[in-house]
Order: C-alpha cells, then sequence, then structure tokens
C-alpha cells in the first residue's frame, strides 16, 4: 500500500517529546480511622486496599471479618489475607473516603519517612474522583460531596435556562398579538408552539426539580453518615500510630 504525504504533513511527524525517567510511587498523606498521618502508596495495579496487621492492631480498629481470597503478591506468591474491615473513613486533605481494607499478616518496611503504610488501590481511587498527572506528578482529588454539589447545581442552571426561554416566548407572543399585520394563521401557530414548548418546559423542569431534591438528600445522607462514622470512632476511642 502506498500513500504520498505532504512535506508539510510529513513535519508534523517529527515532533519530539522529552523523555521522562521513572516518576516513582505515588504516596500521599492519610489519616485512617482518626490516626495520626500515615503514608498512602497509590498502587493503580491492585483492585484492593490493603494495610498490615500490626498496623490494624495499633490502630485499634475493629469489625475485621475473615474473607476467603487469595492476594497474589508482586513475587509471584499468594497469601490468605487475615481479614477484611469495611466502610472505615479515611481523611485526606480535608475529604473524608469511605474504604474497605483487607489486612494482611505482612512485615512493616522502615524508613525516614516512618514505617506506618497502607496501600490504596484502584477502588480507593475511583472513590476519591482522583485525577493523576504522572508529567506534573500532581494529584486532584474531588469528593462524593462536591460530586452531588456540582451535579445538583448544573441542574438548577438548566431549570433556570427553561424558565427565562419560557418567559421569553410569552413576550413575543404577547407582542405579536398586538400587531396589526399579524394574520390569525400567524398568532393560531404562534400560540400552539408556545403550548408545546411550556408543555415540554413544564415536564422537563419537573423532572430537573425532582433531580435536585434527590442530589440534596443524597447530600444529607452523606454528612449525616459522615457525622455517625466520626462519633463512632470517638466512642472507640482508636489509639493513634506511633
Amino acid at each position: 500500500m502506498h500513500a504520498d504525504i505532504a512535506v508539510e504533513e510529513a513535519m508534523t511527524f517529527e515532533v519530539l517529546t522529552t523523555k521522562v525517567g521513572d516518576s516513582g510511587s505515588f504516596m500521599i498523606p492519610i489519616s485512617v480511622g482518626g490516626s495520626k498521618l500515615l503514608r498512602g502508596v497509590l498502587e493503580l495495579g491492585a483492585s484492593i486496599n490493603m494495610m498490615p496487621l500490626a498496623l490494624y492492631e495499633k490502630l485499634g480498629l475493629v469489625g475485621l471479618k475473615p474473607t476467603v481470597m487469595k492476594i497474589l503478591l508482586a513475587d509471584q506468591t499468594s497469601r490468605t489475607p487475615y481479614g477484611e474491615i469495611k466502610d472505615i473513613p479515611n481523611f485526606v486533605g480535608g475529604i473524608v473516603i469511605h474504604t474497605d481494607f483487607v489486612v494482611l499478616n505482612i512485615e512493616e518496611k522502615s524508613n525516614d519517612e516512618g514505617s506506618c503504610q497502607v496501600l490504596l488501590g484502584r477502588s480507593f481511587m475511583a472513590t476519591a474522583q482522583m485525577r493523576i498527572d504522572m508529567c506534573k506528578k500532581k494529584i486532584v482529588m474531588q469528593s462524593q460531596v462536591e460530586v452531588l454539589k456540582a451535579e445538583r447545581d448544573a441542574l438548577k442552571e438548566q431549570v433556570d435556562a427553561y424558565v427565562k426561554k419560557n418567559d421569553k416566548l410569552k413576550k413575543i407572543n404577547m407582542a405579536l398579538s398586538t400587531e396589526n399585520e399579524s394574520t390569525v394563521q400567524e398568532l393560531e401557530d404562534l400560540s400552539k408552539l408556545a403550548e408545546e414548548f411550556e408543555e415540554e418546559a413544564f415536564r422537563k423542569l419537573k423532572k430537573a426539580s425532582t433531580s435536585v431534591d434527590t442530589k440534596n438528600k443524597e447530600l444529607e445522607a452523606i454528612k449525616e453518615g459522615m457525622s455517625n462514622k466520626e462519633m463512632s470512632l470517638k466512642m472507640t476511642n482508636a489509639k493513634e500510630c506511633e
């Protein structure tokens, strides 16, 4: 197969990018279950979130349940987790992210940055609405509350737009009805158009308003759940990682 490519077009293929080396692991400061800040390692290759058994015991967490899952480690060996804990509130940069952790009986590695460490997989990053810029080494997160607020605000804008369009159409109809040169047929057609638009706008307005109410209820439920979790943590007197 043969294809002719113009010189100008061929030159576009000559644009070179700067080669970048390994940026290393992405780590974030995270408070697990009310603890002081730990190191959270982000791992796109992991489908689970994991913490060492020693850390689980230090934090004084409760609710560990047995599990039958097998975990394949980086050295291709499989391990059976000690158990699993669900819906643990984690605090990252002022955002609360409820997460399930698999507890594995492994040795914690120590270094200059601290010995406590948790592995955060794809489920955590998806829940946190996380965006990672590998080149700039930048992480942006958006909480579920912020997402719901954005969706609610967008729906409110749609409601306002329908109301404004409907009002504008009514004004046009009123103005044309006062013109002496307007025919009866033109007025009837315009009136029919206005009625159809008003019916459609009312349906969409009602649907959008219902969605706004739903988002508000979801926001209130999340806030209440967060409050209950924080109260539960205080009552269990969770220990901090030393």
